[in-house]
């Protein structure tokens, strides 16, 4: 056994936790969902969503770095992009974009946490104060999605039809027997108001085996409002056909298979 393995268990792991976790993000569909590829097409950094943007004016895009290439592509829809990361200062694209609106601030779950932050409440309040309908999110922020969406009003997580968001060890560490079962409880909440519609393992780790289980560290997910549309599991694979190794020099992490055999087996 391995010590990952052995520390999951002493803390009070168990595979019902393991098959939660892909019951929660297993990919859905319904009548007429089409998927395209926004972003970086070789590599890091793009996103599959849902080509369904109509009536949409204004994203967040938190936690940017050095690729905006979602945010170039997004903003040919119209859509007014407003770009949060405390890291990086503003890329030169950004400069002869009118739709791209960089900001040099961090996110937190927490209001008043640290002066160089802002929650996502406080950004649609003040920066965005002016967009009434639909928004999207694309979130990125190495663990720290956890705490946003943690502290998150359901009224404004209600207000993105599309998110796309990166997590980082969705069952925790091995020993964080805390961490497991608040990061399951705000899959569930996320849950409770989106689907998962596509499903990808980003390959820069490789995955930990916890009861025979294979749980990578890092899954996109990309989430669609319910609004009560009919889902369906969806039997596509996964990776798909818009999706590319985050590592190109690094094999794909199949996600699907690892899906299919936890359901198998519960």
């Amino acid at each position: 056994m391995s010590f990952d393995n052995l520390r999951f268990l002493i803390t009070g792991g168990r595979k019902e936790h393991i098959f939660e976790l892909y019951d929660l993000i297993r990919p859905k569909t319904y009548p007429g969902l089409k998927k395209i590829r926004i972003g970086n097409r070789a590599s890091d950094g793009g996103y599959v969503m849902i080509d369904d943007f109509e009536g949409m004016k204004g994203a967040l895009s938190l936690g940017i770095g050095n690729d905006i290439s979602w945010d170039l592509e997004m903003s040919q829809y119209g859509v007014d992009i407003y770009q949060f990361d405390h890291t990086v200062e503003a890329p030169d694209a950004v400069k002869n974009n009118p739709l791209l609106h960089f900001h040099q601030c961090g996110i937190s779950g927490i209001q008043g946490q640290h002066p160089k932050m802002k929650t996502i409440g406080e950004i649609l309040s003040q920066e965005m104060s002016g967009y009434v309908g639909d928004l999207i999110l694309k979130i990125d922020i190495d663990g720290y999605e956890w705490e946003v969406f943690e502290h998150m009003p359901m009224e404004i997580l209600r207000r993105f039809r599309q998110i796309c968001i990166e997590i980082h060890n969705p069952l925790g560490r091995p020993s964080q027997s805390n961490w497991r079962l608040r990061n399951l409880n705000i899959l569930r909440k996320l849950h409770s108001v989106f689907a998962p519609v596509h499903l990808h393992a980003n390959n820069a780790s490789p995955p930990r085996m916890f009861c025979g289980y294979a749980v990578p560290k890092l899954l996109e997910i990309t989430y669609i409002r319910r609004d009560g549309q009919s889902f369906n599991d969806s039997q596509e694979s996964f990776p798909g056909e818009y999706d590319v190794p985050n590592i190109a020099s690094l094999p794909e992490i199949k996600i699907g298979e690892i899906l299919a055999r936890s359901k198998r087996n519960s």
